[in-house]
């Protein structure tokens, strides 16, 4: 188990990303707390200027540790840094890794219902925690230790709170039948009463130690994801269309009035 998600406590290593990619039990609370302190010192805004290097983008996570695992662990097969595995790149500073976000919820569907009525399980949502705060673990960590060249950016998943999509549901509480979602009238069929943004809020709040501090404190993490990382010749981005962000406010603004993910808020931005 590990004790301390300070950076100066923490070794960062293949072993250790390979360990917590396999881990079925939760890490001590205080793992998950301090590496989120961490991190959130390291906040930059919504815009971020990547250096001018190449740059690995990885598509939305929903917390599959083996996957950003596998990435660390291949070597380029082609360019002036073949040869080289991705985890030394970032460890010398030679490369970017930019994560498209959605660190949290799974997306097989086996992973969060029992049956094609969409009713869950403790024991299921439990397996669910562990890969989704796993996986946030082995972000923050590449975050705390590589702060230059790795950056994740914010999607919509990324939503403990409920401020972006309130209780956003795709398997629990709804209606399945071979594999496609059941609709009537045009709308899908709900069964339950909550979906996965409601399940993870509800086992936060209820499990001994964690509960308010710990939700708000990761809605804050969450919430200080970049929304954008830009490079000379290309953007990256994971966000609702048809808005505009304002980098001199770090705002993200569809009309003059309206404000979404800001981390500043000055009176001249409404």
């Amino acid at each position: 188990m590990l004790h301390s998600g300070r950076k100066e406590d923490v070794v960062l290593s293949l072993e250790l990303f390979r360990h917590l990619a396999k881990r079925e039990q939760l890490e001590a609370l205080e793992t998950y707390t301090e590496a989120l302190e961490q991190v959130l010192m390291l906040a930059r805004g919504s815009l971020i200027d990547l250096q001018d290097l190449p740059t690995i983008v990885i598509p939305d996570l929903h917390a599959r540790r083996e996957l950003l695992l596998a990435i660390l662990e291949t070597r380029l097969e082609t360019g002036p840094l073949a040869g080289q595995q991705v985890s030394e790149l970032l460890q010398q500073g030679r490369i970017n890794v930019v994560c498209v976000g959605d660190i949290m919820h799974s997306e097989e569907r086996a992973y969060w219902v029992i049956n094609d009525d969409g009713e869950w399980s403790e024991e299921l949502l439990d397996k669910e925690m562990v890969r989704s705060l796993g996986t946030a673990l082995m972000v923050m960590y590449l975050k705390i230790h590589y702060p230059d060249h790795f950056y994740c950016l914010r999607g919509n998943h990324d939503d403990i709170a409920g401020e972006l999509t309130g209780d956003f549901r795709k398997f629990v509480g709804l209606r399945y039948r071979n594999s496609e979602l059941v609709f009537v009238d045009g709308r899908p069929v709900v069964t339950g009463k909550k979906g996965e943004s409601q399940l993870i809020r509800d086992w936060v709040l209820a499990r001994e130690g964690w509960g308010e501090p710990f939700l708000e404190k990761w809605a804050r993490f969450e919430h200080e994801l970049p929304l954008f990382a830009r490079a000379s010749y290309f953007v990256v981005s994971h966000t609702f269309e048809e808005r505009h962000f304002d980098p001199e406010l770090d705002v993200y603004i569809k009309s003059p009035t309206e404000m979404l993910f800001s981390h500043k808020t000055p009176e001249s931005a409404f």
